[in-house]
């Protein structure tokens, strides 16, 4: 019993050690409007602005399960307001009250390339070649080296994201912040997808400290 109260201990100071290193990277700076203190909402609308179709779906898609992660209903803008027509302010409030959304989050995502370089490697393969002869009943072994050279290109990225809750009820801003995702080496999809999930974590984390939106258990 005891050696297991000692494991359980150990995950619990591991997990928080591996998401503070995790928190480093991402930097959070945001204010609340004096007439908001303290405002929670329940429903949330989170539109990406400015993106391609293929870019606005998967961004909007990770910051939506961040917030039904962590239990606040939550939908992709794009599919109350599909990206074919400029709407107006007084239709974006129409739908949103009429589907009891009570906070329209807007998104705006930058990247800014900090380092992109090529460096060159050199690559050593060994191949070993095994002849059998049967009529001399040996074995001959040869081995071979061959070198050459490869170009690694380090891509470092340092992406922002700029956030504003639109109070559906007043039409007003209620908050507003800036994260920061600092580089951490060569970037892919798959990579941009989880920068994305960190800070969409650190989101939902920062509006729960402020009280705007629930803390389920």
């Amino acid at each position: 019993m005891k050696r297991k109260l000692l494991l359980i201990a150990f995950l619990i100071i591991t997990s928080t050690i591996l998401i503070s290193c995790i928190r480093k990277t991402v930097d959070m700076t945001s204010y609340t409007h004096p007439n908001y203190f303290g405002k929670t909402y329940r429903k949330v609308c989170i539109l990406v602005e400015g993106r391609t179709l293929a870019e606005r779906k998967f961004y909007e898609e990770i910051l939506v399960s961040s917030f039904l992660d962590n239990g606040t209903e939550a939908i992709e803008g794009s599919v109350l307001f599909p990206p074919i027509e400029e709407w107006t302010q007084e239709y974006y409030n129409t739908v949103l009250n009429k589907n009891g959304y009570d906070a329209f989050l807007l998104v705006t995502l930058s990247e800014e390339i900090i380092r992109d370089e090529l460096i060159p490697r050199v690559v050593t393969k060994t191949q070993t070649k095994v002849d059998n002869d049967t009529t001399k009943k040996n074995t001959k072994t040869t081995t071979s080296v061959s070198t050459h050279k490869e170009m690694d290109r380090i891509l470092e990225i340092e992406m922002q994201m700029l956030m504003k809750i639109i109070d559906v009820k007043n039409s007003q801003v209620s908050w507003q912040g800036e994260s920061v995702k600092y580089k951490d080496g060569i970037v892919g999809k798959y990579t941009l997808g989880n920068r994305i999930s960190y800070m969409a974590d650190d989101l939902v984390l920062d509006l729960q400290n402020k009280k705007h939106l629930m803390v389920y258990e």
